[in-house]
């Protein structure tokens, strides 16, 4: 090996010869590009990501304020809706309530279910005619579908009892 060193020494015009001065000559350069090289990489990246997490965090900010705006819409809406259903069953009722004084009907309940599928139950107590009556005139009334119906006939009076669930057809 030392032949083969000695070799290339002795030469100074053979490429070997010729790299290897010029490492020995500019062997702090050559150490400060490679460290550059080295570090360059990770200290961009670096930078890099905490650009897009500022970014990020902007977006977040943005979408933040953009989802209390929706959500503030949104519960006015609801309140909107809720009005206005509030005003369709006051409607609805004052309907049912023209129904049934038309009829000369005297009820006895009326319970409003106002869950998913609003509801109206219904017992009244009149002869068959005028209940007959009635009931053809919420069967054509585009606002109840019934649900149910029961008739009792009562002892007194030649009264028949009427229990009916109505459904509230949606508009």
């Amino acid at each position: 090996m030392k032949k083969w060193l000695q070799s290339f020494y002795l030469q100074p015009h053979h490429p070997l010869h010729l790299s290897l001065d010029f490492i020995q000559k500019w062997r702090w350069g050559i150490m400060l590009i490679i460290t550059l090289l080295i570090v360059s990489y990770p200290l961009f990246r670096s930078i890099q990501l905490q650009q897009e997490w500022r970014n990020k965090q902007q977006e977040m900010v943005k979408l933040n304020d953009e989802i209390s705006q929706q959500q503030k819409l949104l519960a006015t809406l609801q309140a909107r809706q809720i009005n206005v259903s509030d005003k369709q069953i006051t409607q609805i009722n004052q309907t049912l309530e023209q129904l049934l004084a038309k009829h000369q009907m005297q009820l006895e309940t009326q319970q409003w279910n106002l869950t998913e599928e609003k509801s109206v139950n219904l017992v009244a107590n009149q002869r068959f005619l005028p209940l007959l009556e009635l009931l053809k005139g919420l069967n054509q009334s585009p606002l109840f579908s019934f649900k149910s119906i029961t008739l009792t006939k009562l002892n007194q009076d030649r009264l028949i009892q009427l229990n009916t669930d109505l459904m509230v057809t949606p508009q």
